[in-house]
């Protein structure tokens, strides 16, 4: 009974080690089928069985199927339609929201413009961070770009202002008012205040309108002039120029006014004859 016993022991010890070697040289056995090229492949060296490498391979499938490819040189439009619509783009050009992106208080951005970039942005295939991002550049850029240009205008501004005081001197307000009349005389209402700012920077250019408007001022006087001695007729000038300076709702001051213009005239004229009367 004990050698029986013994012998088995000894049988199923000695299978052991010939069981153990047939196991690890079936490992490597599903590679055999390969080339010598692939089967020392770095890629395959650490997948023990078939099974591993499958695995990995369908693994690989699912990552390349949720992939974005760029589309190639040969790539069609509807390629890049469905490359575009992968990475984020909007179906349609309005529904980009610019909420997001806020502009300096007093600075707006034309419908019409907003309008032009959306369709810009969607045919570039910009996704909605993209084109925020953009359009938020393009504030800020446009905004320092406005306040270059106001700070530009009023140094020009200042600068005529002095030079015209300087070559005026007491004349000051009288020429200015000649540049009023020529304006009113001149030009249609929609446009004076354009030409305003113009004169308002350039004073070779508000000298111009200037002589014009003494010129017509020096045509008018003649009908205004009264028979009264010149001290009288400097004290009736100006006590009717302080009433009109003073009173808000005449046609002097009131640019609505229907009879704007000819006050404006009147007045200019009456500066004239005030600055020919004797002191």
């Amino acid at each position: 009974m004990n050698e029986q016993v013994s012998e088995t022991v000894s049988s199923e010890a000695a299978q052991a080690p010939v069981a153990e070697a047939a196991q690890t040289q079936s490992e490597p056995g599903w590679r055999d089928g390969l080339s010598q090229e692939n089967r020392d492949h770095g890629a395959i060296k650490d997948f023990k069985t078939v099974d591993d490498l499958a695995q990995s391979h369908i693994h690989a499938q699912k990552m390349l199927g949720s992939s974005v490819q760029v589309p190639g040189e040969l790539a069609t439009q509807d390629d890049w339609n469905k490359f575009y619509t992968k990475t984020g783009r909007p179906q349609d050009a309005n529904a980009y929201d610019f909420t997001v992106v806020k502009a300096p208080e007093g600075f707006t951005v034309a419908d019409e413009l907003v309008s032009g970039f959306r369709s810009a942005a969607h045919n570039s295939g910009l996704n909605q961070q993209q084109a925020s991002n953009l359009m938020d550049w393009y504030v800020k850029v446009s905004q320092g770009q406005l306040q270059a240009a106001q700070q530009q205008t009023a140094t020009a501004k200042q600068a005529a202002t002095l030079a015209l005081r300087e070559d005026w001197g007491g004349d000051y307000d009288r020429n200015a008012q000649a540049v009023n009349t020529a304006l009113n005389r001149f030009f249609p209402e929609h446009l004076q205040q354009q030409i305003m700012e113009v004169a308002l920077t350039n004073a070779d250019f508000a000298k111009a309108l200037s002589d014009i408007g003494s010129r017509m001022g020096e045509d008018t006087t003649a009908g205004i002039k009264s028979a009264s001695t010149s001290k009288d007729r400097r004290s009736e000038i100006e006590a009717e120029l302080k009433t009109l300076r003073h009173d808000p709702d005449s046609a002097y001051l009131n640019a609505r006014h229907p009879n704007h213009n000819d006050e404006i005239t009147r007045v200019a004229a009456m500066l004239d004859e005030l600055n020919e009367l004797p002191e």
